[in-house]
C-alpha cells in the first residue's frame, strides 16, 4: 500500500494535496485510500480504460441527447417552412396566366337550370349571379356599357311575365330539353316548356382566344357553355320597362295600371313578336277591372292560338269578376269568330 505523503495530487481528481490533512481539499477522498486508488487507477489504464475516477452525479442521457435532438427537429422545422415559402413565391410568380373559359360548367343543361333558378329568384344578387355566365365573347369591356343594367331588368322582366302567368313556382313547372337531341352534349339552344308557354336559352361553347396571326386552339374537351340570349325577352326592350317601373314608384300603382292599358293599346303592333304581344296584352287580361279590357282583349287575336293566351281567355270566360261583354269577345276570339270592322275598331293592327 503506497503512503499517502508520497502522493503529491489527488490520485481521484488530481487536485494539489495539502501535506497533513486526513482527506483531498477538492473532492474529500480520504488520504488513507488515495495509494490504493492510485494502484488501482494505474491497473485500468494499463487495460486501456480511460478513467477510473467516480465523477458526480449527471442526468443520464439518450444516445445523442435529448437537447440536440430538439434542436435538430427545430432546424428541420424551419428548412421546411423556408422550403414551403419558397416554393409558394416561385410558384406565384410562374403561374400560368388565367383561363377564365375553364370556369364555366360542362353541362349546358344544368347552366340553363341554374340561370332559370337565378331568374326564379328575382334579386338584384342573383341576377349577378346569373351574369357570371354570359359568355365571355359576349361580355361587354365598355366600362359605360348598360349592359349589366340591361340583363338586370330582362331577368325581372322573365320574372314577372312568368309569375303573372304561372304563380311563384312557376320554376316547378319548367322542362328543359336540348332543341336537336341528337346533338347530345354539344347542343347550344334549349327549348324550355313552362306550364302552357316556351322560350328558348341560347348557349355557346367557350374557347381560348386566338393568337394574332396563329391558328385557332382546339376545341375544349369537354366543352364549356356560356349562356348568350333568351330570344323571346330581348335587352332591347328592357327601357320600356324601366321607364313603366318608373312611372310606376312616381304616380302609384292604380294610375300606372291605366297608363300601362293606354300604352298597351298605343305599341307597335306592327313589330311585335308573340311573345310581344303576350307581354304587353296578358298583364292587362289578369286585371278583370282594367278600363281597357274589352279592346285588349280584341288584341289578343293575333295571338289566339297560343296555348298561354287561349288558357287565359277561357279564365276570363269562367271568372264571373268579367263583365259578360268582355266574356263574349273573349269568346269570340277564341273561336275566330270576331268581325274583322271589330278588330279595325279595336285598333288591331295584325291579322291572319
Amino acid at each position: 500500500m503506497a503512503s499517502p505523503t508520497l502522493l503529491k495530487r489527488c490520485p481521484a481528481c488530481n487536485a494539489r494535496l495539502v501535506p497533513d490533512k486526513p482527506a483531498c481539499p477538492s473532492c474529500a477522498m480520504p488520504a488513507a485510500k488515495m495509494a490504493d486508488f492510485a494502484a488501482a487507477k494505474r491497473v485500468a489504464e494499463a487495460r486501456g480504460i480511460g478513467k477510473t475516477a467516480v465523477e458526480k452525479d449527471v442526468p443520464a442521457r439518450s444516445s445523442g441527447g435529448a437537447i440536440p435532438y430538439v434542436k435538430y427537429t427545430l432546424c428541420a422545422g424551419v428548412g421546411l417552412v423556408l422550403i414551403g415559402l419558397a416554393y409558394f413565391v416561385v410558384s406565384y410568380w410562374t403561374r400560368p396566366a388565367p383561363q377564365p373559359w375553364l370556369a364555366y360548367p360542362t353541362s349546358a343543361k344544368d347552366l340553363v337550370a341554374q340561370i332559370l333558378t337565378d331568374i326564379h329568384t328575382d334579386t338584384d344578387p342573383s341576377a349577378d349571379h346569373a351574369l357570371t355566365y354570359l359568355s365571355l365573347a359576349r361580355r361587354s369591356t365598355d366600362k359605360e356599357t348598360q349592359q349589366h343594367d340591361h340583363f338586370h331588368q330582362l331577368f325581372h322582366d322573365m320574372a314577372k311575365y312568368l309569375t303573372g302567368e304561372f304563380g311563384p313556382d312557376w320554376i316547378n313547372k319548367v322542362d328543359i330539353q336540348p332543341a336537336d337531341p341528337a346533338k347530345g352534349g354539344d347542343e347550344t339552344t334549349f327549348v324550355v316548356k313552362i306550364a302552357t308557354d316556351t322560350i328558348h336559352v341560347q348557349l355557346e361553347t367557350q374557347q381560348p382566344p386566338t393568337p394574332a396571326g396563329g391558328a385557332a386552339p382546339p376545341a375544349l374537351k369537354p366543352p364549356h357553355f356560356g349562356f348568350i340570349s333568351i330570344p323571346e325577352f330581348d335587352t332591347d326592350d328592357t327601357a320600356r320597362s324601366a321607364q313603366l317601373g318608373i312611372i310606376n314608384a312616381v304616380i302609384g300603382q292604380g294610375s300606372a295600371r291605366q297608363l300601362g292599358g293606354i300604352m298597351a293599346l298605343s305599341g307597335n303592333q306592327a313589330r311585335e313578336t308573340p311573345m310581344d304581344t303576350k307581354r304587353r296584352i296578358l298583364p292587362i287580361l289578369r286585371n278583370p277591372h282594367d278600363e281597357a279590357l274589352k279592346r285588349i282583349v280584341y288584341h289578343a287575336w293575333p295571338v289566339r292560338l297560343d296555348p298561354t293566351v287561349r288558357a287565359r281567355l277561357k279564365s276570363i270566360i269562367e271568372d264571373q269578376r268579367y263583365a259578360m261583354d268582355v266574356q263574349k269577345v273573349a269568346q269570340q276570339v277564341l273561336d275566330s269568330s270576331v268581325p274583322e270592322e271589330e278588330l279595325i275598331s279595336a285598333g288591331v293592327q295584325k291579322f291572319d
